[in-house]
């Protein structure tokens, strides 16, 4: 019997393999590479993600082994590396290579089951002859398929190769997600007509709101305020997503599901658009680069952010957490400088809102 794992000898020896195991979160995904991807996704990423996928493969599969299979299905590519189609490196070689990790685990863990179980995984899926490896070998290149899309939604070009994957598919289940992806493509291919927008965020008891309105008076603006976006949800029964906006408003706004919050913010916009409105003030928003990443790829790109602040000392912002102050600050790194605005709040109300016209005019000049 393998020695125990809180055994000192044990424990090193998964540790080594554990730090063989890091080298996969630095190996970029070759790729994208080739595709001039800046910071592409590691090997890491695109192995998470598959591991989610397998939670939605069909019922009648061995849901455990495609999870097992997906997490460990590239590990041999930490001695190999991450080759692509492009490099015309035969099957054998790529499969001999690929196949001295397992055999290297084996004399780190001499005697324990998991290298064994993990070199049995990887040789089923090599060979792709059960159901499952059939079925993962087709999530595989949907990961990056997924992936192609996102990049796309990023303005990055060039990437129809991944999309020339989708008729290759031999499962319905992934033909039917390579469907859904392509349409997500042409849709977001229709070209959105462009409004200025202007998001006013920043700590509590600045004022964000009154001034929010005064600046959609000033400038005939449409206002959107996710809290009361997220309040006439929460009380639309037939709405799927009413619980889940009366929880999100229960918790509050500083955390949220990225895509839910850019898809409420997008509809409420267009809406705008139609009205004929000159152009959108946003109460609340950003609270986090990941939220403006988010607008920025799936709405529009080049809006201004008005962040309301005050100093250190200024006793109303002991109402902020540490994070909400950090994320804040992480905006500011962000946003190119002509797209940021910081108004310290310490001033008053009036005067503050002066500096808030100032800059709104200043960027509804520039777009126009």
């Amino acid at each position: 019997m393998f020695p125990s794992p809180k055994k000192p000898y044990t424990a090193r020896a998964i540790m080594k393999l554990l730090h063989e195991v890091e080298n996969l979160k630095r190996l970029p995904r070759a790729g994208w590479k080739i595709k001039n991807i800046p910071n592409p996704e590691s090997v890491a990423e695109h192995s998470f993600r598959l591991s989610i996928m397998t939670f939605f493969a069909p019922a009648h599969l061995d849901q455990k082994k495609l999870r097992d299979m997906a997490l460990i299905h590239d590990f041999g590519e930490i001695i190999a590396g991450d080759y692509t189609p492009h490099d015309n490196v035969p099957k054998k070689t790529k499969h001999e290579q690929e196949k001295l990790f397992f055999q290297y685990t084996e004399t780190i863990l001499p005697g324990h089951p998991t290298p064994q179980y993990w070199l049995e995984l990887w040789q089923e899926y090599e060979e792709r002859k059960t159901p499952e490896t059939m079925w993962l070998y087709d999530a595989d290149k949907m990961e990056s398929v997924i992936q192609s899309r996102e990049y796309a939604g990023r303005g990055y070009t060039n990437l129809e190769e991944f999309l020339g994957l989708i008729p290759k598919f031999t499962t319905s289940h992934m033909a039917t997600w390579g469907k859904v992806t392509l349409e997500e493509l042409q849709q977001g291919q229709i070209r959105r007509q462009q409004i200025p927008i202007i998001f006013v965020t920043g700590l509590p008891s600045t004022g964000k709101t009154t001034q929010c309105k005064r600046l959609s008076k000033e400038f005939d603006a449409l206002y959107l305020s996710l809290h009361d976006i997220l309040l006439q949800k929460s009380t639309d029964r037939e709405d799927p997503h009413a619980d889940f906006a009366a929880l999100y408003l229960q918790k509050g706004l500083d955390t949220s599901p990225i895509g839910f919050m850019t898809d409420l913010l997008k509809d409420n916009i267009d809406e705008g658009i139609k009205q004929g409105k000159r152009c959108v003030i946003v109460d609340e928003f950003p609270r986090s680069v990941q939220q403006l990443r988010a607008f920025d790829e799936n709405v529009q790109k080049g809006n201004l952010i008005l962040l309301l602040t005050r100093s250190a000392e200024a006793p109303r912002q002991g109402n902020a957490s540490d994070y909400a102050i950090r994320m804040l600050q992480d905006l500011e790194e962000q946003q190119p400088k002509e797209l940021f605005k910081k108004i310290n709040c310490d001033i008053s109300e009036e005067d503050a809102y002066v500096l808030l016209k100032e800059a709104a005019q200043g960027f509804m000049k520039a777009k126009q």
